[in-house]
């Protein structure tokens, strides 16, 4: 019988990063995947005869730059297409409204709606990218052990200090209020057009079930803005190939490491000792 340092129960692309790091760090690691593709909801799959889909996440812009950069991902065949616009809002009388990488050519679109709101775009975008500085910083964090903090657990937090300093008291203060607020509230403070309020609105709530006037909804807005592939608070990049091609991007990298992966591998049952794991059981088809 085969023993590992980790056994990783779903190929998904999260299990896949998992297992990259892992290996990348000198682990032993086995994947088991129940499907015969990994990837989870990162899959390209062919629906019609010649034409293939990304049938559930649509879009690699929240992909960490950083994850990226330390797998070598483009070495092992990620590629990202540019996208313009980053979203197009349509509205009920005919009218649209796009959104661009560029904030001016942006402001041009928006002044349609409303001047005020073109010259406030900018401030706007200029201020959301300097607070999602802050809250890239604390996603690739360890969380402190808040109950149990000592100063020794203080040096993580350098890495926050650049953003933190950039930001000055006034805008650390406009960041702690940002934070809990709704995104309907946050919007409502800058601009008077619905159809910018709602197309930013949209995207602080995609991909989670509450509405943009539930409290923290700011800061889903935010998270999107720091986790973006460059593009604002929306991915500003396809994957080539489909989103199936950012998994195996990320396999061929855990591979490379030394992780083995099996797929149709269905794992049936975690077997036990002391309260510690000690292994699964797998199914047979």
């Amino acid at each position: 019988m085969t023993t590992y340092d980790a056994i990783i129960i779903g190929g998904g692309h999260n299990g896949l990063v998992c297992a990259a790091y892992l290996a990348k760090a000198g682990q032993r690691v086995l994947v088991l995947e129940k499907r015969a593709v990994v990837g989870g909801t990162a899959v390209t799959e062919e629906l019609f005869p010649g034409f293939h889909f990304s049938t559930i996440a649509d879009g690699a812009g929240y992909l960490s730059p950083k994850v990226s950069q330390e797998l070598n991902l483009s070495e092992h065949g990620l590629e990202l297409l540019p996208v313009e616009p980053l979203l197009l809002a349509l509205q009920p009388d005919g009218n649209h409204l796009p959104i661009w990488q560029d904030s001016r050519r942006t402001a041009v679109e928006i002044a349609r709606f409303s001047a005020a709101d073109a010259a406030q775009y900018p401030q706007f975008v200029a201020l959301m990218s300097k607070l999602a500085e802050v809250v890239a910083g604390l996603m690739h964090m360890t969380p402190l052990d808040l109950p149990a903090v000592g100063l020794g657990d203080l040096g993580r937090l350098l890495p926050l200090n650049g953003p933190l300093r950039r930001l000055g008291r006034q805008q650390i203060s406009q960041l702690l209020r940002v934070l809990p607020m709704s995104a309907a509230d946050l919007l409502n403070e800058w601009f008077e057009s619905e159809a910018l309020k709602g197309a930013l609105a949209a995207n602080s709530v995609r991909g989670i079930t509450w509405g943009p006037m539930e409290a923290g909804t700011a800061y889903t807005l935010l998270y999107k803005w720091a986790s973006s592939q460059g593009g604002l608070f929306r991915s500003a990049g396809q994957v080539k190939g489909g989103m199936g091609a950012l998994a195996q991007a990320i396999a061929r990298a855990a591979h490379h490491f030394g992780a083995e992966i099996r797929t149709e591998a269905e794992v049936t049952a975690v077997t036990q000792s002391n309260g510690r794991v000690t292994g699964v059981t797998l199914g047979f088809r």
